[in-house]
């Protein structure tokens, strides 16, 4: 599991820096924190699930998993942005928040019930 974990935080880091920069581009067009962390976090679980579907849990990925990752951690996404938005947090306040949070519920969301055996 400690081999598991560190892929995961590895790729992760990618994930967040992809996350972080779609996250700004559309704030910056004038969209709302919960519209841009969501669409940052719809791009980056994209490309998180299938890195860690194949190197990190080594299945083969698909539709049903793909879904409940997006729909479980996008759902968290977007409820972090909605409250950078009600106490008008500055956006980096969001976007740590989230990569906090989804590190460690999204390893464990995706190893007991995505990638689930």
């Amino acid at each position: 599991m400690k081999q598991q974990f560190s892929r995961y935080s590895l790729i992760g880091v990618f994930n967040t820096l992809l996350h972080w920069v779609v996250f700004a581009m559309i704030v910056s067009w004038g969209f709302s924190q919960a519209a841009a962390n969501g669409w940052g976090f719809v791009a980056a679980a994209s490309v998180s699930y299938l890195l860690n579907s194949r190197f990190t849990f080594q299945q083969n990925p698909q539709k049903k998993g793909y879904v409940f990752f997006v729909f479980g951690m996008g759902s968290i996404s977007v409820l972090i942005g909605l409250l950078g938005d009600i106490f008008a947090w500055p956006g980096l306040v969001t976007l740590v928040l989230f990569s906090v949070i989804s590190l460690t519920l999204g390893f464990a969301w995706s190893k007991w019930v995505v990638f689930k055996n």
